[in-house]
């Protein structure tokens, strides 16, 4: 889209060219592809066969943005994978461009950067993870539901991998839950005398293990 290649070059088509324009300027403007990719459909942009633009095919323009800079690029992908970008032969230069190298090279550091913005927000960590238990089967809550779209929910993991086995059909919301929990936790810790009363247990248990400590070292000797 927005170039059409002949035998020896590409040919600058105006009104997909205006499109391919409007979605780097969207893109550096900080929106996803699936935004893109919605307004350029409502402006009535479609792709080579017809078919709306899907955000799959906006994501590819930021992927691999150097034909659109005037670029020809070879070596991208092998086995049907994409290379990394040192493997890549780019010749500047050979047709009209619709955005510039610089901008070019922007957005695919910034394509980059919401994959590694994307990977931290998968993994994002819950202090709940791991410590529920269900009551009726003894399996462990499992996290489910949309962190993009603020909907997570602990249930039963027996309960989700098959619902025949285990009749707990509890959905308990994380965010809920955890501040539930997490005020409680924090409201037990600051009673007066539990930290001293705590780190006293502490202090004797640690005692007590290093007498049994002593003592089986002296049984080995």
């Amino acid at each position: 889209m927005g170039n059409v290649k002949t035998k020896y070059k590409f040919v600058l088509q105006p009104k997909e060219a205006r499109a391919i324009r409007l979605g780097f300027d969207l893109f550096q403007q900080g929106n996803g592809y699936k935004k893109i990719a919605e307004h350029l459909n409502q402006m009535g942009y479609r792709s080579k066969k017809g078919r709306p633009l899907s955000k799959g095919t906006v994501g590819y323009w930021f992927q691999n943005p150097y034909p659109y800079a005037g670029c020809y690029v070879w070596n991208v992908r092998k086995k049907g994978k994409i290379q990394a970008e040192e493997d890549w032969i780019i010749v500047e230069d050979q047709h009209q461009a619709i955005i510039s190298m610089e901008e070019a090279k922007s957005c695919r550091q910034q394509y980059h950067q919401r994959i590694k913005d994307g990977t931290r927000y998968r993994r994002t960590t819950y202090p709940l993870s791991g410590l529920l238990y269900c009551d009726l089967c003894g399996h462990k809550f499992q996290l489910k539901g949309s962190q993009k779209y603020n909907n997570l929910y602990y249930i039963c993991g027996s309960n989700y991998r098959r619902h025949d086995t285990c009749q707990n059909k509890l959905h308990l919301n994380q965010q809920q839950l955890e501040d539930s929990v997490l005020e409680k936790v924090n409201g037990k810790i600051m009673q007066q005398g539990f930290l001293e009363s705590y780190f006293q247990m502490a202090r004797k248990d640690l005692n007590q293990k290093a007498k049994d400590a002593q003592g089986e070292v002296r049984g080995l000797k």
